[in-house]
């Protein structure tokens, strides 16, 4: 099932999202909006504004797509008696951490109202679907990938990181201390250099620790809207948590070899079939460097 599937589902009149933000969760709120036909709004407006709009005369549901941000607008629509569905992007269950508290304590009431008030619930994985009673998975695609590159592997080729490597309010996704063992462990087996290229935001402290390793050519270019048409390569993508992988699924359909770690869905691998799964260190490493020894 894809989001274009919730068109037969159900008719909206607000759709709410985060619009902070670059990145996957972004593109598809931009996708939501060209499919439905209805008022949208974004975290950038003030909570005032967002509850005007909450409060005003909707017919249809209201959709939410930004999670725990969206915990005051869901009490207030359920006394308000609206009718309410979510989309998840990310298993936020999974983001929690004993260093933040206060985060974590608003994931698990956002959870608990969500199931105590039985509201609709679409996830965008089975990764998702953790912690809810009763969810409908709708990938965050128009549709099955068509024409996908074929992949071409050049000597030596590019390894790339894509999405935002920066200190976050709870557990970071991305496992970035997982991305320099891999490096550092490649760059002891092979000859000459390593070309590395991040698309994305990322903090001063994770981008020192890749400058740092030995043999490793680090360079980030920052937010590049059409990166995925660009970089020609392998991506190489290590999480803590992850929803779909919006990010992996674009450089695959691109034509570019794609390595994720278990932490990804098994609905990715199933629309994409040059995304490969790698169980651990040692094991990505090996499949690296068969490109390094060409």
């Amino acid at each position: 099932m894809y989001l274009v599937d919730l068109l037969v589902r159900e008719k909206f009149d607000l759709l709410i999202y985060h619009g902070l933000a670059q990145g996957g969760g972004e593109k598809v709120a931009h996708t939501l909006k060209k499919i439905f036909n209805c008022t949208c709004i974004s975290h950038a407006l003030s909570m005032r504004e967002i509850f005007k709009y909450v409060n005003a005369d909707i017919n249809n549901s209201i959709l939410y797509t930004s999670g725990p941000r969206d915990l005051p607008m869901l009490i207030f629509s359920f006394f308000l008696r609206k009718k309410v569905a979510v989309y998840i992007q990310v298993p936020y269950l999974s983001s929690i951490s004993v260093r933040k508290p206060l985060y974590t304590i608003i994931v698990f009431l956002y959870y608990c109202l969500i199931n105590l008030f039985q509201f609709k619930v679409y996830v965008n994985s089975s990764n998702s679907g953790l912690g809810f009673s009763k969810y409908q998975i709708l990938l965050p695609l128009k549709n099955k990938a068509r024409n996908i590159k074929s992949i071409k592997i050049t000597k030596r080729p590019t390894i790339y990181i894509v999405g935002r490597y920066n200190l976050e309010f709870g557990r970071s996704s991305r496992n970035i201390n997982r991305i320099c063992q891999i490096l550092e462990k490649l760059s002891s087996i092979i000859d000459g250099c390593i070309e590395m290229r991040h698309y994305g935001s990322i903090c001063q402290q994770y981008e020192g620790q890749l400058m740092k390793i030995d043999k490793v050519n680090f360079h980030s270019f920052g937010y590049v809207s059409d990166w995925s048409t660009k970089a020609k390569g392998i991506f190489l993508f290590n999480s803590n948590y992850e929803g779909f992988g919006l990010a992996a699924y674009e450089a695959a359909i691109g034509g570019n070899l794609v390595l994720v770690n278990d932490k990804f869905p098994v609905e990715l691998k199933k629309e994409v079939e040059s995304i490969y799964f790698y169980r651990s260190i040692k094991d990505c490493v090996s499949k690296l460097s068969k490109y390094y020894a060409m």
